[in-house]
């Protein structure tokens, strides 16, 4: 999905117990969680490696998730933020 210029990625994923849970983020970080009407930001790497092993190695930009590229996303991520 693209917002003003900006790729987002959206998840949504349904428990057995038909709970749902939507993740968003503009490049990895912050993922902002939605759970039972709440809003959560998250900025742990772990979940970002989560959501990887959930999409097909042919989804578009999957090689954003790779560590490298990931590291650089979060350094240009806290790069913005400190200005």
């Amino acid at each position: 999905m693209t917002k003003c210029g900006i790729h987002f990625l959206t998840f949504h994923a349904v428990s057995e117990r038909h709970d749902c849970i939507g993740a968003a983020s503009p490049w990895m970080l912050p993922w902002h969680i939605i759970y039972k009407g709440q809003h959560y930001c998250c900025c742990d790497i772990a979940f970002s490696k989560f959501i990887k092993d959930c999409l097909p190695c042919d989804f578009y930009n999957h090689r954003t998730f790779d560590n490298a590229v990931l590291l650089m996303e979060i350094a240009d991520y806290f790069q913005r933020k400190r200005r």
